[in-house]
């Protein structure tokens, strides 16, 4: 369709999304924030999924933190 071929001309960035599954349960004051200031370059996301996501929810479940690293390329060398 012609209206698709409107995102051949889109620019984009490369992201990275790590999870980390813990056995306990952690506290966390804020669910959802935003890091930066860690490379020139690259900024991130963090999320505690048990408090944004019911799948997450039940009591026994431990924590699960999310990272969404955007201009993921700056940090690949990092690896």
């Amino acid at each position: 369709l012609e209206e698709f071929t409107k995102i051949m001309n889109l620019s984009s960035i490369d992201c990275v999304c790590a999870r980390i599954w813990l056995k306990d349960r952690l506290p966390v004051p804020k669910p959802a924030n935003v890091l930066g200031n860690f490379e020139k370059e690259c900024g991130a996301t963090f999320f505690h999924l048990n408090d944004l996501h019911h799948e997450f929810a039940p009591k026994g479940t431990g924590s699960v933190f999310q990272c969404d690293f955007y201009h993921a390329n700056a940090i690949v060398p990092l690896s």
